[in-house]
């Protein structure tokens, strides 16, 4: 099964077991003949994230995988704001669900 829309999305606020998450289910994917996009959405606080980030990011796996983080949300909550142009709209916008899915970091896979 290679659908290169897939992705299989890890949702987290505590990164620092989300790297052997990845890795299990990497494996598991990889085992069974999947080629999946793998996604972590981190809520984790930037103190967090950089405690932690550096482990998720040396964990190899046979599928791509994809970061989202309070640096990228940051990131795409400003690009949001410039496009609008309306000072108003910005409490509405730094609300909103799913808000980062443009600005992702994609980590160098890295087949085995």
């Amino acid at each position: 099964m290679n659908d290169p829309d897939l992705f299989f999305v890890v949702p987290t606020y505590r990164l620092r077991d989300v790297g052997e998450t990845i890795k299990q289910y990497d494996e598991h994917f990889w085992r069974n003949g999947h080629s999946v996009q793998l996604l972590v959405l981190d809520d984790s606080s930037p103190t967090n994230q950089e405690k932690y980030y550096p482990l998720l990011e040396q964990t190899r796996t046979h599928n791509d995988l994809f970061y989202v983080g309070p640096k990228e949300n940051t990131h795409f909550l400003a690009f949001l704001n410039e496009r609008l142009r309306d000072r108003k709209l910005e409490p509405l916008v730094k609300n909103l669900p799913g808000k980062f899915s443009r600005f992702v970091t994609r980590f160098s896979g890295e087949s085995r």
